[in-house]
């Protein structure tokens, strides 16, 4: 992970100001408040920007790539649930091999972001990690203590605040109703209709993490090859 100052010159500045100005009439002022305050991170695919437990608190606003949170349970193998099976008195499971498996519950694509608690006034941390899903990811570190102060008292901050809420809640919900829309094929049906623009730039392991359906179906019903 690669951390630099945030500076007019960069492409992230570009994007932050022409993302904020869609909505808001910035001042000097403000501009001067995101490079005094936000450091630009360049990920690679897979590195975590956020372990679950940490405790800075950081907004983090993505400007190229994407992000995802991250949430890794272990499950039995198949070996594990033969030898249960078995059931062989007195005798206890031995070299039970043990798998992670990942579920993704939320990703953050140009102009959304992911957050290290549960909302900007949480000091909980965030349940799962953060992770880069692409090469060269691109994000705007924003810590809680530079937005806190003005984001009830200056329009265009809570303008800015309220632009990345409004899109997760908007994805929270499109996912819900692809999830609720049935199992395997209907639900990836639904996902590739509902939410195209996401389908479009995950691997079919990522689609198969996001919405909890096989890479096996995936992969029979890609409209266009995706890579692993």
């Amino acid at each position: 992970m690669h951390t630099s100052a945030l500076r007019t010159n960069t492409n992230a500045f570009k994007f932050l100001i022409e993302f904020w100005t869609k909505h808001c009439e910035l001042t000097k002022a403000h501009k001067d408040w995101a490079l005094r305050h936000i450091h630009i991170l360049q990920l690679k695919r897979g590195h975590r920007c956020y372990l679950e437990g940490d405790m800075h608190k950081t907004v983090y606003l993505v400007t190229s790539g994407a992000l995802a949170r991250v949430h890794i349970t272990e499950a039995a193998s198949a070996k594990d649930s033969e030898e249960g099976n078995k059931n062989v008195a007195g005798q206890k499971k031995k070299n039970a091999v043990k798998k992670n498996k990942r579920r993704i519950s939320s990703i953050a694509t140009p102009g959304m972001a992911l957050m290290t608690t549960r909302h900007l006034f949480s000091n909980t941390p965030s349940k799962g990690e953060i992770v880069a899903l692409h090469a060269n990811t691109v994000i705007l570190a924003i810590p809680y203590n530079a937005v806190r102060p003005f984001v009830t008292v200056d329009p265009c901050v809570t303008i800015l605040n309220n632009m990345v809420l409004h899109k997760k809640k908007k994805q929270l919900g499109d996912l819900i109703y692809v999830l609720q829309s049935g199992e395997g094929t209907q639900r990836l049906e639904t996902f590739r209709e509902e939410m195209r623009e996401l389908y479009d730039i995950l691997s079919y392991q990522e689609c198969a993490d996001f919405i909890g359906i096989s890479v096996p179906t995936v992969k029979r019903k890609a409209s266009n090859p995706k890579k692993n």
